[in-house]
């Protein structure tokens, strides 16, 4: 019998012997000539996996399937193969769209003479090997934000002294600076606000909680993201438009992670408008059939009709090589979900996209529930009374600095203003006099120890402020809150 043909039905029989195993294997199968160098059949599911046909791959050579730098790694497993008889290696080839897949691939030499041929069983773990990148990356960030809390931390105590010096500083070069050099005092003193407001929204958010749900403005959560993103979005000239509503409800929410969404709505809007002429960031808020709405948009490139089904899958990205893993919507879908807000958009190619965020109203606060906005650096027994105050229908929202406190009360209504005596740069007078262009209710100023009849008149001469000690027992917190919204 000619040599061929001998070959011919040796090949033959081992397709017979394996043809079970070839037909329904989910994994590549292929039998390999190591004489050859060459593929000399493919199971079904390698041309589905690779998205060629079988005729088509067995066409193919080695070489083709392999980058360059991969085809060395093949020449050892080959050497192996030889050696051992069997081989196992992880390595990257291409599909038919010229796309780099990892795989896992285990050969076994089943013949040795006429030539040698081997059965290769080849595992598609792509999927897992970004999976393990993503995990790294995470581990990463995670190590990133615990050694950003703690920069943030050592920045902000050298900050306070910075500040308390200059307090002191202006009281004294009151009298001796001229009006020039008090403005540029002034200047220095707005700029430490802005830094200690950017290093107290990196504290804030690298502490998320998965319970620290809280009542919140949407307005705030605005203020943190875009004080965050500030610095990017000079650099890229993007000009950011804002129309909030006022007199919005606040949401029980967890603020920490609704701004983490914001974050990366805001940033894939400033990432969509590199290469446009109009840089124009819309963030907008209104009610709509009983529910709040909160909108980001963009006057970037849009998003290809084909994308929008899978935008919000993981790994699934609209921007150039190098630019972004396509995770972010993914996790911001995920975020708003556990907080019980969809999140949807619009897009059109060359004119922009505008992503949605809608509130439903079980997340609202009551239309007749009176809002207490408490403003302090320190923890106190105000949050904890939350369920006590809500059977008499009040909600605290709690601000941690002055200038925050300020932008809530110029987006928003509230029944009671509470505030620490020293807030700095502000004191707590200083605040509540710059609150009073904004806030008409009863506004009381707590401090550690009781105040006497003249110091309380003191104090407010002028300026419609009671004085009062900080309630030791949340008991007296309910108490003197309802005194106050009394007054």
């Amino acid at each position: 019998m000619p040599a061929k043909e001998n070959l011919n039905r040796q090949f033959n029989q081992w397709i017979d012997k394996f043809e079970s195993l070839f037909t329904n294997s989910q994994d590549i199968m292929n039998l390999f000539s190591l004489s050859q160098r060459k593929i000399l059949r493919w199971n079904p599911q390698a041309a589905i996996s690779m998205g060629y046909t079988r005729e088509e791959l067995e066409r193919l050579p080695v070489e083709e399937l392999y980058p360059p730098e991969e085809l060395a790694k093949l020449g050892d497993t080959f050497a192996i193969l030889m050696e051992k008889g069997f081989s196992e290696a992880k390595q990257k080839i291409y599909n038919s769209k010229k796309e780099l897949r990892d795989i896992w691939i285990r050969s076994f030499v089943i013949q040795y003479e006429p030539e040698i041929l081997c059965l290769v069983h080849t595992i598609d773990i792509t999927e897992e090997k970004e999976k393990e990148r993503q995990q790294l990356k995470e581990t990463r960030l995670a190590a990133l934000g615990e050694a950003s809390a703690s920069l943030a931390h050592e920045i902000n105590n050298a900050l306070q002294g910075i500040q308390f010096n200059l307090y002191l500083l202006k009281d004294e070069a009151r009298k001796a600076l001229p009006a020039s050099g008090f403005a540029r005092l002034d200047k220095i003193e707005s700029n430490l606000a802005h830094i200690e407001a950017v290093i107290r929204n990196v504290q804030n958010y690298t502490h998320v909680s998965e319970s620290s749900k809280a009542y919140t403005f949407v307005s705030s959560l605005v203020d943190s993201a875009l004080q965050i993103l500030e610095g990017y979005l000079d650099s890229r000239q993007i000009e950011v438009q804002q129309e909030l509503a006022k007199n919005l409800p606040p949401l029980w929410i967890n603020g920490n992670q609704l701004v983490q969404v914001l974050l990366v709505l805001i940033k894939n809007a400033a990432q969509a408008m590199v290469n446009t002429s109009s840089k124009v960031l819309g963030i907008s808020s209104e009610v709509v059939a009983g529910e709040l709405v909160l909108r980001v948009k963009d006057s970037g490139c849009g998003i290809p009709r084909e994308a929008h089904g899978k935008l919000f899958s993981s790994f699934v990205t609209t921007k150039r090589a190098g630019v972004g893993l396509g995770l972010g919507l993914a996790v911001a879908k995920k975020l708003a979900a556990v907080n019980k807000v969809s999140l949807s958009f619009t897009s059109v190619v060359g004119q922009g996209t505008e992503f949605s965020l809608l509130f439903p109203p079980s997340l609202t606060a009551s239309a007749q529930a009176l809002l207490v906005l408490y403003v302090d650096d320190k923890e106190s027994l105000a949050e904890s009374s939350e369920e006590a105050l809500a059977r008499h229908s009040l909600l605290v929202i709690k601000a941690q600095t002055a200038r925050e406190a300020l932008r809530i009360l110029s987006h928003n209504r509230v029944a009671l203003l509470l505030a620490g005596e020293n807030m700095y740069p502000l004191s707590g007078i200083d605040f509540l006099r710059e609150a009073r262009a904004l806030h008409q209710g009863p506004m009381v100023l707590l401090r550690e120890e009781g105040c006497g009849e003249d110091e309380q008149l003191q104090l407010s001469q002028g300026l419609e402020v009671k004085v009062r000690s900080y309630p030791r027992s949340e008991e007296a917190w309910v108490k003197e809150i309802l005194r106050c919204i009394k007054l």
